[in-house]
């Protein structure tokens, strides 16, 4: 009797441990997967628009693995990794490109000092992106009459585990120019930018770890409704983040379009000509944003950019 008693026991506990194990598992791959991280990106249209990541094939829905393109076939240095770390811009256009600045910050005796260096768009995607701090990539829009191109309210930017990070990604598009070439060597090649159009998402959105944050470090109310932050325009050294106010290395930017986290009227983006035009898009975790606090890296996110006709 004692024998069969101790067997069950034996049997329960080895069910248990097996129960244990499964769960453990199941921990820790979700606590891997989190730290190795992914964003997720989709790309609709409305009305008919079509659009393309190589200006040849056109389509109503593109996601981020159409733009990992071969070189071969086009030379788009279009930059897709897994995580975006601390970058701020001036909003200036060098050569058709946005002018971004890797931030890095050291905490010396209590003060904080940041430093810039000015990064280069590079080809690369996911794992291959590990040296690529930002998103960018080309979108064409082909039309057979000028037509302004609108962001639907169904845009967003989400953070899969609402860390709020969110809150501190910014989205900009450079119009580079029309064709009505049909030539792959002509529409690939538009590169005359001059503006960046900026979208700030989650603008009413903050978690109580950056308002407490703003409030310890800059001396601010995260919620006092500021119509512009300090970009950073230039490479420098070891600032004191004290002095960003005064500074000529920062700019006053203030977004072009600003939207709450769930907004409900479509945003009058840019407007495109007859023809093939050439759209560079810019993602990034802005590091001047207070949102942004010190962290140094944001992925699991989830952006959905639709755009419809005006």
């Amino acid at each position: 009797m004692k024998k069969k008693v101790l067997k069950r026991l034996i049997i329960v506990g080895v069910i248990v441990l097996f129960i244990l194990l499964i769960i453990l598992g199941v921990v820790c791959y979700k606590k891997i997967k989190g730290l190795n991280g992914n964003i997720e990106m989709t790309i609709n249209t409305l009305d008919d628009l079509k659009i393309s990541a190589d200006g040849l094939k056109y389509r109503s829905k593109l996601t981020k693995e159409d733009f990992n393109i071969d070189a071969k076939n086009y030379k788009n240095r279009n930059q897709l990794p897994k995580v975006l770390s601390r970058i701020s811009t001036g909003g200036g256009i060098s050569d058709g490109r946005l002018d971004l600045f890797y931030e890095t910050v050291n905490n010396k005796d209590k003060e904080y000092f940041i430093s810039s260096e000015k990064q280069k768009d590079m080809q690369c995607f996911d794992k291959e992106c590990n040296k690529a701090y930002y998103m960018a990539f080309d979108l064409f829009f082909e039309s057979e009459e000028p037509e302004s191109i609108y962001l639907t309210a169904n845009s967003y930017v989400k953070h899969k585990e609402n860390k709020g990070l969110e809150n501190a990604i910014r989205v900009a598009f450079v119009v580079e120019g029309t064709t009505s070439s049909k030539e792959k060597e002509d529409i690939q090649n538009l590169s005359a930018g001059i503006n960046a159009i900026i979208w700030e998402p989650n603008s009413d959105s903050h978690t109580k770890e950056a308002i407490n944050t703003t409030k310890d470090v800059y001396g601010e109310d995260i919620n006092d409704n500021k119509l512009y932050y300090r970009g950073i325009n230039s490479e420098f050294n070891d600032i004191n983040i004290k002095d960003i106010k005064t500074s000529n290395n920062f700019s006053n930017i203030s977004s072009n379009i600003v939207t709450k986290t769930d907004f409900n009227e479509d945003q009058n983006l840019f407007t495109i000509q007859q023809g093939t035009t050439k759209v560079r898009v810019y993602i990034w975790l802005e590091s001047r944003d207070y949102d942004a606090m010190f962290k140094t890296r944001a992925t699991n996110l989830e952006i959905n950019l639709e755009f419809k006709k005006g």
